[in-house]
């Protein structure tokens, strides 16, 4: 039996401030687009006033070690969400994350606080920052397939089936996979 190691990046959304205020009027509400390879999750929509906007949203990208061996950055995009218009696009953030997936890989888990990032708008300048905590912790795969203890051979057996069901769909998706976050909010 091969082992070989895979991956889970937790992104912790905090939130931002001083961020590009797009509305003439109003109070502006924002959703952040996470894209990690070519997994993209949304974020709620946020909440707070004058300038300061929180989510307080816990993500979870899960990478095979194939995978993690295309992982550079994850990318933040801020978007104005407004209610009967589309979205706006506020600006971005690029985090270079192979030196926290190297570590991590290398210690087994490595944990990256809340720590605040530039926000860079349409013409490359910049204009307040995002807070986000990171955390990438490595997980064991047998073969390719992520091994999980379990208190009964049958909920085992149960696991690895639906892996095997899971990744032949995913096999026949487009290159990139919208995620649901049903349990990732804190």
């Amino acid at each position: 039996m091969t082992l070989m190691k895979g991956g889970t990046l937790e992104v912790v959304l905090v939130g931002a401030q001083g961020i590009k205020h797009t509305n003439l009027t109003g109070i502006p509400v924002y959703n952040a687009l996470l894209e990690c390879g070519d997994k993209l999750y949304h974020s709620k929509r946020s909440s707070g006033k004058h300038g300061e906007v929180y989510w307080n949203q816990k993500f979870r990208f899960e990478f095979s070690s194939v995978e993690m061996r295309h992982l550079m950055h994850l990318k933040i995009r801020l978007m104005n969400s407004r209610k009967l218009r589309a979205s706006e696009f506020v600006g971005q953030t690029i985090v270079h994350i192979g030196g926290i997936i190297e570590e991590g890989t290398t210690r087994g888990m490595v944990e990256v606080k809340p720590t605040a990032y530039n926000v860079v708008l349409d013409d490359d300048t910049y204009r307040g920052e995002i807070k986000l905590g990171m955390k990438f912790t490595v997980t064991t795969e047998a073969n390719g397939w992520e091994s999980k203890s379990s208190t009964s051979d049958d909920e085992e057996e149960h696991q690895s089936l639906w892996s095997i069901i899971r990744k032949l769909v995913l096999r026949f998706l487009p290159n990139k996979t919208v995620c649901q976050n049903k349990a990732g909010q804190i």
